[in-house]
């Protein structure tokens, strides 16, 4: 027996017939006093945020959907996502009759949102969507949603997602209000209309939308998906609920159900007992989680792969121009470029072949992990130290890269 079940238990036998007459007042007094000491004993203990610790605000919204007959479950576990929306000044949508058939729903009320935020003056969109599936609970209320969001510098970021084993999982998300979410989910969509061949099994439009962030060409910029998607570890925000045990610690923000079949109900009762009676035990204030360090050391590790990225390409040689019919304007450009090249001081010599196979294969692998692995930190730190590596193989030609 978990200590969960004990707690729970212990709540179960305080309502007993016997306690109800007599202890409901006692009870009462008791909840008040330590609701009041506890509020101040926060207060007056924890260290006040520097400047550098507050979560840059954003206009986000939570989003979920809870329809038809559904368990009353789902309705509890959202209670708690419309607190936690309050308590951080966030907007919550939660869709309650049919758009579509089945798993469609989900993009599709994603869609009508984004349509609808982009219709508004800038000034008043929202600037993110944060979808939640009904059977998650948030358990850390502390916890901002924005923490996970990227930093000013990462605004071709228009994703923010988390795998498991069996690949993307959609129980949530961050999605930004932009044209390029509009493309995507339309995509994902259709994708069965033009891929009919393609089988998306049970969770369809989990499967398509995987598969759209794979393809390389298409969207607003016919450049596909890969480039504007990024996963981040999937315990931060997306730890599971597993039939033994539950795969995140205390300070964590929830506890997401996926794949419980009809045991879920039980594991969603228990957990929401102790969110709803005892919140004290699982709360832990932002400063005192690994969130402000985590994903600030995640976004530096992805900053500094951008910038690794950009230094080899720079340094590999530019393809030659094939086109024959050059005009007398680019001609006359280039004899000014290398008069100005004899003035200057003597360049680095050309790159080796060799060196040049390395740099290229090195930058093909970093650019994958850092598109579809971003969440392992090992595999991101080793894929730039093989880029820089193989930027420096002539100084030393015996780092060479061995791959991931």
């Amino acid at each position: 027996m978990t200590d969960l079940d004990h707690r729970v238990q212990s709540r179960n036998w305080l309502q007993s017939r016997s306690w109800r007459a007599s202890g409901v007042a006692l009870i009462a007094l008791i909840s008040v006093f330590y609701f009041l000491s506890f509020r101040l004993d926060r207060q007056h203990l924890q260290p006040a945020l520097s400047r550098d610790d507050v979560v840059e605000s954003k206009r986000l919204a939570k989003v979920s959907m809870a329809y038809g007959d559904t368990n009353r479950l789902y309705h509890r576990a959202l209670n708690t996502h419309k607190a936690h929306a309050r308590r951080w000044g966030n907007s919550m949508f939660v869709l309650e009759s049919d758009l579509a058939d089945g798993y469609w729903n989900k993009p599709n009320y994603l869609l009508y949102l984004l349509l609808e935020e982009l219709s508004k003056p800038t000034a008043e969109r929202l600037e993110w969507l944060m979808w939640v599936d009904a059977d998650s609970i948030i358990i850390n209320p502390a916890i901002p949603s924005s923490v996970f969001l990227p930093p000013a510098d990462f605004e071709h970021i228009h994703f923010v997602g988390s795998k498991d084993h069996n690949g993307l999982n959609t129980g949530i998300f961050f999605l930004r209000v932009h044209a390029w979410s509009v493309s995507m989910l339309i995509r994902a969509l259709a994708l069965p209309l033009y891929r009919p061949e393609i089988g998306l099994g049970n969770n369809a439009d989990q499967k398509s939308m995987a598969l759209v962030f794979n393809e390389t060409k298409g969207g607003i910029d016919d450049r596909g998906c890969k480039d504007n998607v990024v996963y981040m570890p999937r315990l931060w925000f997306n730890p599971y609920e597993w039939p033994h045990s539950y795969d995140g610690k205390k300070g964590d923000l929830l506890v997401h159900f996926p794949g419980l079949g009809g045991t879920r109900w039980g594991h969603m009762n228990r957990w929401l007992d102790a969110a709803e009676l005892m919140p004290a035990e699982w709360e832990v204030p932002l400063i005192e989680t690994h969130y402000l360090n985590s994903t600030r050391l995640f976004w530096s590790r992805l900053r500094t792969a951008r910038s690794v990225l950009s230094k080899a390409i720079e340094k590999l040689p530019k393809p030659e121009e094939k086109n024959e019919e050059k005009t007398e304007e680019k001609t006359e450009e280039k004899t000014k470029e290398k008069s100005k090249e004899k003035t200057e001081e003597k360049t680095e010599d050309p790159m080796p072949p060799e060196q040049v196979t390395l740099v290229k294969d090195a930058t093909a692998r970093l650019t994958q992990i850092v598109q579809e692995d971003a969440d392992d930190s090992a595999a991101v730190e080793k894929a730039i130290k093989d880029v820089t590596s193989a930027l420096d193989y002539k100084t030393n030609p015996v780092s060479v890269p061995q791959g991931r």
